[in-house]
């Protein structure tokens, strides 16, 4: 069905269809772990990049993404997880911190709300204890 309207797709729609896949790919077990695993540093490249206009969008689906990624029971599990959490926090915490710049700025704020998500989830997944050690490990001033 065609409205009339086409365009060609961006790069950055590319990197979102892929986070979708590996975020599907995550919950089907055992088979394509392994794919999902060798993908994660790309991943959390993606959350630390901010030069286009829609990289908001970019991160909100990668935060909320990786949050069904390890809280969900069909997904990688906290033990695979575990080997790169670190990783993930820079992205996460930087993200989490931003304010909306102006007045209307909601991809801003949806972003920001993903990654405190996230965080949120990966304290749930791992506990108190075992998340305030990791978060230690990383920066002793968390």
């Amino acid at each position: 069905m065609d409205h009339g309207f086409t365009r060609a797709s961006e790069p950055w729609e590319s990197s979102d269809g892929c986070v979708f896949l590996l975020r599907e790919l995550s919950l089907t077990g055992e088979k394509a772990a392994s794919i999902v695993m060798n993908n994660l540093q790309n991943m959390c490249d993606l959350g630390l990049i901010d030069h286009f206009k829609h990289a908001q969008s970019l991160k909100e689906n990668l935060f909320k993404s990786l949050k069904e990624m390890v809280s969900s029971p069909d997904g990688l599990g906290k033990k695979k997880y575990r080997q790169v959490i670190e990783m993930f926090l820079e992205p996460s915490f930087r993200n989490a911190d931003q304010e909306a710049g102006s007045v209307g700025n909601y991809q801003s704020m949806n972003c920001a709300v993903a990654a405190q998500d996230f965080l949120i989830a990966l304290g749930k997944v791992y506990g108190d204890g075992i998340f305030n050690a990791i978060l230690e490990n990383e920066d002793p001033r968390y």
